[in-house]
């Protein structure tokens, strides 16, 4: 960032019109940044923007239970503590998120989702999380694994899913200092599979015998 506003000396006349344009970017930015500030903590208050749990939420996991996934990023533990709060711990480190519902679905979800704009301490040049949490519901197997093998899926969180339909998807966008995690579980015709093509049961699992929130 740019020379702070309070310690700016007027520069040579030779270079006067450069300083003094810089010194005016800096200062827009800092106002743009304090007003993005205000605006996302406005948006965790509004009425269709927060973290209440709804009657209508779907969600995956319920308090203190542990979800461990493996994938080509490596390992992650997703842990629920109350209400939408996540705890997200990668390479020996813990970051707690408070997630936000959705009033309407959004790509077939109506779980919780945090869109990174709540930044956390830096570990190996992560600061904010952009996660996912909840039931994807489709009407056949083919369904579920046309989804399972979209693009994004596949590249860019690598998801893991085991045979009840528990999926996990993970990894870093170090250019955006962002962690992305996805949470799913799927429903085929209102239930949980038994079986799904291309399964790992090892990569996926869940420290709790008690059964998903989600489940009908």
């Amino acid at each position: 960032m740019g020379r702070k506003v309070g310690t700016w000396r007027k520069p040579q006349r030779a270079n006067v019109g450069l300083g003094g344009h810089l010194v005016f970017r800096g200062s827009v930015s800092c106002l743009l940044a304090v007003m993005v500030g205000f605006l996302l903590a406005g948006c965790r208050e509004n009425k269709y923007f927060n973290s209440e749990i709804q009657g209508f939420t779907e969600l995956v996991l319920a308090p203190g239970m542990t979800i461990t996934a493996t994938n080509r990023n490596g390992r992650i533990e997703i842990e629920a503590g109350q209400g939408t709060v996540r705890k997200y711990t990668w390479e020996g480190a813990t970051r707690e998120v408070k997630l936000m519902v959705r009033y309407s679905r959004y790509h077939g979800s109506l779980g919780i989702y945090s869109p990174g704009d709540v930044a956390f301490a830096e570990h190996h040049g992560i600061t904010r999380a952009v996660v996912e949490e909840g039931q994807m519901k489709f009407d056949s197997e083919e369904q579920a694994l046309a989804w399972l093998n979209e693009p994004y899926q596949i590249d860019i969180l690598d998801r893991v899913y085991n045979n009840d339909g528990l999926v996990v998807g993970w990894g870093r966008s170090p250019k955006r200092k962002q962690l992305n995690v996805d949470v799913w579980q799927i429903y085929i015709g209102g239930k949980k599979p038994m079986h799904l093509s291309g399964a790992d049961d090892l990569a996926v699992s869940i420290s709790s015998s008690a059964a998903h929130a989600g489940e009908q």
